[in-house]
């Protein structure tokens, strides 16, 4: 059974948040584009969210429910490009490493398919497969790849591809899920106290990276 490391994306792959920055950028756009009713509906998303009135994954299934209905696929490739300058050479050092060692590197997270393929897709250093929040369809119900959800589609995944989970290099504590699994390391990007105390008091064995 070949091994497998499992990257996640915002804070570790890349060193900021990506749905925040992607959000700020699109209202950047659309204050420059002179686009009102896109500028209005970020507006009052998120101020719904800085009074508690959603949640982060709400905020974040409205924002991509109107960015398709409006067709606004063009900001993309811009966004993608950007999202390159945050790209933690350290951690992709790793994964060239695990990769010339012969193991499986896959990325996971809770980031939009909108922009994480494309990410992918435009990067020199290719993933062996990749797992994001999906898109928004009518036809099926939508669910943020995150905590146990993403615990279960990275099980999935390296089930159907005969892998095991060998090494996850994450920066946070949403991952318990998947840092309890058993395996060779947790390696832990620029973890925050919190997340350093909830693993010890977990009893989840971890090593340190670029603290």
């Amino acid at each position: 059974m070949k091994k497998a490391v499992i990257v996640d994306f915002d804070g570790t792959f890349v060193s900021i948040n990506s749905f925040e920055f992607f959000y700020k950028e699109l209202a950047i756009s659309a204050l420059k584009e002179k686009n009102i009713d896109l500028f209005a509906f970020l507006f009052k998303q998120i101020t719904l969210r800085k009074l508690r009135l959603i949640k982060h994954c709400e905020l974040k299934k409205r924002t991509l429910h109107y960015f398709f209905e409006n067709e606004l696929n063009s900001f993309v490739p811009a966004f993608v490009n950007k999202l390159h300058e945050f790209v933690n050479e350290s951690v992709l050092s790793i994964c060239k490493d695990y990769k010339k060692n012969g193991y499986a590197v896959h990325l996971c997270t809770a980031a939009p398919e909108l922009y994480v393929k494309p990410f992918v897709d435009s990067f020199d250093v290719k993933f062996d497969d990749v797992i994001c929040t999906p898109n928004p369809h009518e036809d099926c119900e939508w669910k943020e790849n995150l905590l146990e959800r993403k615990k279960e589609t990275t099980m999935e995944l390296l089930s159907q591809r005969d892998e095991q989970l060998s090494v996850l290099i994450t920066d946070h504590h949403n991952d318990l899920p998947l840092l309890s699994v058993t395996k060779e390391k947790n390696l832990l990007v620029n973890p925050s106290s919190e997340t350093i105390s909830i693993l010890k008091d977990n009893q989840i064995p971890f090593e340190e990276y670029g603290r």
